[in-house]
């Protein structure tokens, strides 16, 4: 009745089955140590998570200082060419420019499009005529 040499040769005189079962009280302090190290393990990874995300934090504030600095250029390159279109002196070219670049560093960059002043106009204008029906039906 031994099972890969695990065991009594035979269950005879012995008052047992000879059945063999697996020592789960030995297992427990292995558990523990798992179990431990299945903890260090998660905490290790929870602090390479949070690394890993204060430095994705830090480059989104770079990526939106650049995308601001990014729209200020555009804008003074728009009016650069616009001024350039019309024959505009170079000296005086420069010195819009200049003054436009300031003027949007010190907005901090917020200007908005035109299609972008009709679309917030467009949600105002809709809002008053809910108002006005609204007092129509009382």
């Amino acid at each position: 009745m031994s099972y890969n040499g695990i065991g009594l040769q035979t269950p005879r005189g012995s008052g047992t089955s000879g059945y063999v079962q697996k020592n789960l009280a030995d297992k427990k302090f292995q558990g523990y140590r798992k179990k431990r190290d299945r903890e260090q393990e998660n905490e290790e990874r929870k602090e390479a998570r949070a690394k890993q995300l204060k430095s994705r934090r830090l480059a989104g504030g770079e990526i939106e200082e650049h995308e601001r600095r990014r729209r200020v250029e555009i804008k003074c390159a728009e009016l650069r060419d616009k001024l350039e279109d019309e024959d505009v002196d170079d000296d005086e070219i420069d010195k819009q420019v200049a003054e436009l670049r300031e003027k949007l560093r010190s907005d901090g960059g917020e200007v908005k499009e035109k299609e972008e002043v009709q679309k917030e106009d467009d949600k105002e204008g809709d809002g008053d005529k809910e108002e006005v029906e609204e007092k129509e039906m009382i």
